[in-house]
């Protein structure tokens, strides 16, 4: 998936659904090899000039697996997804049907609707950047 985002023209908008999806297919990977896919993915997102907007599953919330493939795949799965709201603005958390800004929680003000409606911009370097300095 990695190499394929930077193939994408800058006016199209890419929908990963789901990236747990994309994570099973490579979760029996040795953890060197896993984090090399991981950091390529996650450097390609940031270089891709296309909108990309990624859906992640919330393992964390869940019962913890018995049995080692599967707690390597929350582990991984939690890893990933910190990255990626690292790299994404916004980021949104849709619990049973709501959606919330990720910005917005915990604050003591409800966000604007208008908030809550925006499309996921733009996943470069220069918005993270821009982001940081903020």
């Amino acid at each position: 998936m990695a190499a394929t985002l930077l193939t994408i023209p800058a006016d199209a908008c890419v929908l990963v659904d789901s990236l747990g999806t994309w994570l099973t297919n490579l979760v029996d990977l040795p953890e060197a090899e896993w984090r090399q896919r991981q950091t390529q993915f996650l450097q390609s997102l940031a270089q891709a000039t296309c909108q990309v907007i990624l859906v992640a599953e919330e393992t964390g919330w869940g019962v913890v697996p018995a049995y080692p493939l599967g707690r390597t795949f929350c582990d991984r799965m939690g890893r990933l997804t910190r990255q990626v709201g690292q790299l994404a603005d916004p980021v949104y958390l849709v619990v049973a049907g709501p959606c919330h800004r990720s910005a917005h929680l915990g604050a003591n003000r409800p966000p604007r609707v208008a908030d809550n409606l925006k499309l996921s911009k733009h996943l470069t370097a220069a918005r993270t950047s821009q982001a940081q300095q903020r």
